[in-house]
């Protein structure tokens, strides 16, 4: 004989209609049942299979909507794969960018090294090349952009802006969603600036620490 279980994620309101508003998070559904089928239910909960002979077609509707469960369920592990499949899922991209290590800074807590190097040519071109890659052949429907330092302002009119501004346009004409951001001291900023970074679809978090 086939066991059954309530799920543990069921969540149950009680109106003074006689009416049960039953919400299951797993399976994300939310429907009304009657007082007098809410009762038997919990009635029932320690000896599902019993009820399942009695009312064989509630038990099978709740059952297909996830509030019954079979009994060897593993509920946690099934969450935690349908939220892996959601991170990993292929329908967002999300690439973070290091356009250089050096800051106008110096916070205590900073662990880069501050190296004046910068991005070259052939890395920004690379990267446009990886972006339409992953949109032809991936099928994302999501480019997020991150900036990061370092402090990307000191790069902004040389690659930030141009990059941002080409990526923007290449998921434009793909119909692909742009998002933008700049994780930066802001203090680099000016009116010119915030116009560009406007066009690019930037947000910035600014973190604003100081000198030694």
């Amino acid at each position: 004989m086939k066991k059954y279980k309530l799920s543990t994620y069921n969540f149950f309101k009680i109106f003074e209609d006689n009416i049960v508003t039953c919400m299951n998070l797993v399976e994300k559904i939310c429907f009304c049942l009657s007082k007098e089928k809410y009762d038997l239910l919990l009635n029932h909960k320690d000896n599902i299979e019993h009820l399942a002979k009695d009312n064989p077609y509630l038990v099978s509707a709740l059952y297909k909507l996830g509030l019954i469960i079979d009994a060897h369920e593993d509920e946690t592990q099934k969450i935690i794969v349908q939220h892996r499949k959601e991170v990993y899922s292929r329908r967002s991209y999300r690439i973070t960018i290091l356009p250089t290590l050096n800051c106008n800074f110096k916070c205590w807590y900073c662990y880069e090294e501050h190296s004046k190097a910068v991005m070259d040519k052939s890395v920004q071109q690379s990267i446009i090349k990886h972006i339409k890659r992953e949109i032809a052949e991936s099928g994302v429907q999501h480019i997020q952009m991150d900036w990061f330092g370092g402090e990307p302002l000191m790069c902004f009119d040389d690659i930030v802006y141009p990059l941002s501004l080409k990526v923007k346009n290449i998921c434009k004409k793909e119909d692909v969603f742009f998002t933008n951001s700049i994780t930066t001291n802001g203090a680099l900023f000016t009116s010119n600036s915030i116009k560009k970074i406007e066009s690019c679809e930037n947000d910035f978090i600014s973190n604003y620490a100081g000198w030694e």
